[in-house]
């Protein structure tokens, strides 16, 4: 029985293998010759974009430094979490020889939404800070 969990997990093999590729090209080759790249959102409209803080989240979080990562954009921090979560329990539901089965993170709707709920909260908090006040939380 194929299962919506199977599909996501292949998903996120795939996921994890051209994530560590791009990370790779990204902070060996393109981030040393443009180390100053520019949001072209923030450059169009004066605010800060809904993924603003997303990819130095990404390098806190690689670099061990959870509470940076946090600062940075609280969703990307909770998306590798579930994520790692999901990854780990489904492979020891998968390699655990019975000893797991049905133990591995389910597909839920809150994932998604618990998502975009703090896309949508890192992006109005920034702002609103940003308009009114001129603070800038990088």
């Amino acid at each position: 029985k194929y299962t919506p969990e199977d599909a996501l997990y292949r998903a996120g093999l795939l996921f994890l293998a051209a994530g560590l590729i791009l990370w790779f090209w990204y902070d060996r080759c393109y981030l040393p010759l443009h180390p100053e790249t520019v949001c072209l959102w923030r450059s169009t409209f004066g605010i800060f974009c809904p993924g603003c803080g997303g990819t130095r989240a990404l390098r806190a979080f690689l670099q061990g430094r959870l509470i940076a990562s946090f600062m940075y954009h609280p969703a990307v921090l909770w998306g590798l979490l579930v994520f790692l979560w999901f990854m780990l329990t489904q492979t020891l539901e998968r390699a655990g020889k019975g000893r797991f089965s049905g133990k591995g993170m389910k597909v839920r709707l809150w994932v998604p939404i618990s998502i975009l709920a703090l896309v949508l909260l890192n992006f109005g908090v920034k702002n609103l800070l940003w308009v009114l006040w001129h603070i800038e939380i990088l």
